[in-house]
């Protein structure tokens, strides 16, 4: 997992802050074509669900039911 945060931050006061990223658990998912990737980023989409769309992946929190219906779609979901 890649690590996120790190950011200074600088009020016009002089105050200095750093931003600390808190984890998140996510899902990887990888389908066998581009199609079917695609499939399950419309059903995603079709619930609002943020997405981080990859080369040939896709990635979302972790959500055991949209879990169980990505595996219904036919996709391999890494935690």
């Amino acid at each position: 997992m890649k690590q996120r945060g790190g950011d200074l931050l600088k009020s016009d006061g002089g105050l200095v802050i750093q931003v600390i990223a808190a984890y998140e658990p996510v899902y990887d998912v990888f389908a066998a074509d581009q199609k079917a990737l695609m499939c399950a980023a419309y059903h995603l989409g079709n619930r609002h669900v943020p997405l981080q769309v990859g080369d040939g992946w896709l990635r979302l929190t972790q959500d055991y039911v949209l879990k169980d219906m990505l595996l219904g779609l036919g996709m391999r979901v890494v935690e």
